[in-house]
């Protein structure tokens, strides 16, 4: 327990010789024991010791964990791979069998955040991985991380099976900006899910050029509020006069407070 106080309050030499001291003293073989027992609680509690003394040595036994039944051990396994070896610690994930929970992405990405200047690995290989839950997380990767060089990948997975990535995905190459998602969306634009149809409409909204006035046009009557206000709002900053002789285009109410928002008020 002292050591573990001290190892959180220093760095440096100082934290050195704990690591060192943890080793010689034997205190190591115990956490070693916790990762042999049959009790999953226990495990786990020896992989948390492990992760913070930062015992980098015992690597090799603790991936051997990534796909354990118990979701808590699996917790401090990815705990401990990304505490100490950063980026390069995510290479569990092109192992990983099991879902990677919500929770679990957002504690890893706060660990990665800590660390300045790392070199960011090629996340092709999980934006293509066959678990949902791993592209999930490798767009979060993407967005964060300005990865634009993944683009092409990110481009396949508008026609991924499952809907969530493809809005994901979506969201991801707004962000990034990139004018050819724009072209493939708008051509199957009818063939969307409704919130494939929203999340495109705010890609719009970063990358909208004169070229797609008349697409705009064409949906400033859609049944979705979001995308009417969406359609209506892009036009007006895109062509303001255009969106001026649109007063009277059409009687819908939702339509008509919409265009007379807009009117009064800025794009």
């Amino acid at each position: 327990s002292t050591l573990l106080r001290l190892r959180n309050e220093i760095s440096g030499e100082m934290a050195d010789a704990i690591q060192k001291l943890y080793f010689q003293s034997g205190l190591i073989s115990y956490a070693l024991k916790r990762l042999k027992s049959k009790k999953w609680y226990v495990v786990a509690k020896g992989i948390m010791e492990l992760t913070q003394l930062h015992i980098k040595e015992v690597h090799d036994k603790i991936v051997l964990f990534v796909n354990h039944p118990k979701k808590e051990i699996r917790k401090e396994v990815q705990l401990y791979l990304v505490t100490l070896f950063h980026f390069d610690g995510l290479q569990f994930l092109e192992v990983l069998q099991t879902q990677l929970s919500e929770w679990d992405q957002i504690q890893l990405l706060e660990v990665l955040q800590r660390f300045d200047e790392q070199e960011i690995p090629d996340i092709n290989p999980w934006l293509k991985s066959t678990n949902e839950s791993v592209v999930a997380f490798a767009l979060k990767l993407a967005k964060i991380y300005n990865q634009f060089e993944v683009k092409d990948t990110l481009i396949e997975l508008l026609s991924h099976p499952q809907k969530k990535i493809r809005v994901d995905a979506i969201h991801v190459l707004s962000h990034l900006q990139v004018v050819e998602a724009k072209e493939i969306l708008k051509m199957k634009f009818d063939k969307l899910s409704q919130e494939e149809q929203i999340e495109f409409f705010k890609l719009l909204e970063n990358l909208c050029e004169p070229g797609d006035e008349s697409f705009l046009l064409a949906h400033t009557t859609h049944q979705n509020f979001e995308i009417k206000l969406s359609a209506l709002k892009i036009l007006k900053s895109l062509a303001y006069e255009k969106f001026k002789s649109l007063r009277d285009f059409s009687r819908d109410a939702d339509y008509v407070k919409i265009y007379e928002f807009l009117e009064y008020n800025e794009a």
